[in-house]
């Protein structure tokens, strides 16, 4: 189930009712499958600050998202420094 906009009350009820296993969502006491993000975030900024760029900001997704989270993490651990104010743009990622 991959379910970024579900709460975790609505996954847990949905999981009394069916076998489920949660894509890229950490809820604990349910199966899951973690994508590691983290090292394809500090990878690609540390590929940028090789290449001169100094001023990095991060397309966050929803402030809720677990994901969204880790990779936000992994963004300013790769700057090595304080992030100035707030980097990050948050979305909603909607389709039209």
């Amino acid at each position: 189930m991959a379910s970024t906009r579900l709460s975790e009350a609505q996954v847990r009820a949905h999981a009394k009712r069916h076998p489920i296993m949660l894509i890229n969502r950490d809820i604990v006491g349910l199966p899951r499958v973690l994508i590691d993000t983290q090292v394809a975030v500090t990878d690609a900024i540390g590929f940028l600050i090789e290449s001169g760029h100094r001023d990095i900001a991060y397309l966050s997704g929803p402030k809720e998202s677990w994901s969204n989270q880790q990779r936000l993490e992994a963004a300013g651990a790769a700057c090595r420094r304080p992030v100035r104010g707030d980097p990050a743009i948050r979305t909603q990622f909607r389709r039209r």
